[in-house]
């Protein structure tokens, strides 16, 4: 498994537990994971357009989203005043 591979499967079950627990209640939703789950659909379509353009999925590991999403599952997703336009940097 590559480097990327683990980052694609590390943002998608993130992604899915946030989701999983908005829909269960254990979250409430806030600006801040909003903003995180609106920067994880275009992290996902930047790979898209790239696996179309280069056959490869990029080489962002998207730090900061990867970041963010642990944090909000470890804490229950508490307002950091974050706004998310890092989250896709290069």
């Amino acid at each position: 498994m590559s480097d990327s591979d683990i980052v694609q499967d590390f943002l998608a079950e993130s992604y899915e537990n946030l989701l999983t627990r908005l829909r269960d209640g254990q979250l409430t939703l806030n600006p801040e994971l909003t903003t995180a789950l609106l920067c994880m659909v275009d992290a996902v379509r930047q790979m898209l357009k790239e696996i179309q353009s280069t056959g490869q999925d990029g080489a962002n590991d998207y730090p900061e989203l990867r970041e963010t999403l642990t944090r909000l599952q470890q804490v229950g997703a508490s307002a950091s005043g974050m706004d998310g336009t890092a989250y896709l940097s290069a």
